[in-house]
């Protein structure tokens, strides 16, 4: 009688049963020790499985996004950011922005100036004048109190004109 005869695999490595050899797990997949499949690493948020033969899936951390059809971590585009294990980059909110490829978080605009595409903004605009924005508007809003006026780009905030005077 033969005998019958046990194949362990390390991790990255799979057997089926009754197979005397261990073949490396595929791209984009992954195996623990003695196991007889690999998995994919889909099913969980921001992690991938780069190149063959994996034990581990690999976390793709902040300013980074997993990539599935690729098997990457690749870096967020200006105007998105990640805070790390996500398969896709957010959008910068509303009155915030990045110039930078792979942000982990956007910034507000100074003072005057606002986000120059709204949501996902890569830079800032200054406001015309008659206008003004304060820290982190998300828009330039008209001076159009009683004797309010703004007669500078990028203000801040609306001068009042004195009294007897028109603005």
């Amino acid at each position: 009688r033969g005998a019958v005869v046990c194949t362990f695999c390390s991790g990255g490595k799979y057997s089926g049963e009754g197979a005397s050899v261990c073949l490396d797990c595929g791209q984009g997949t992954y195996s623990n020790p003695g196991s007889t499949s690999c998995d994919t690493c889909e099913h969980t948020q921001g992690f991938v499985a780069k190149g063959n033969g994996n034990n581990e899936c690999v976390y793709c951390g902040p300013g980074e996004h997993a990539d599935l059809p690729t098997h990457e971590c690749k870096p967020c585009i200006h105007g998105k950011y990640s805070v790390g294990g996500v398969n896709e980059c957010l959008d910068c909110e509303s009155g915030k922005f990045n110039l930078n490829d792979g942000a982990s978080s956007c910034s507000p605009c100074e003072p005057g100036s606002v986000p120059n595409e709204g949501i996902g903004a890569t830079g800032c605009t200054q406001c015309t004048a008659g206008k003004y924005a304060a820290f982190g508007a998300a828009a330039c809003s008209d001076c159009n109190g009683e004797g309010q006026y703004s007669s500078s780009v990028g203000a801040a905030a609306c001068s009042t004109a004195t009294v007897g005077k028109k603005p």
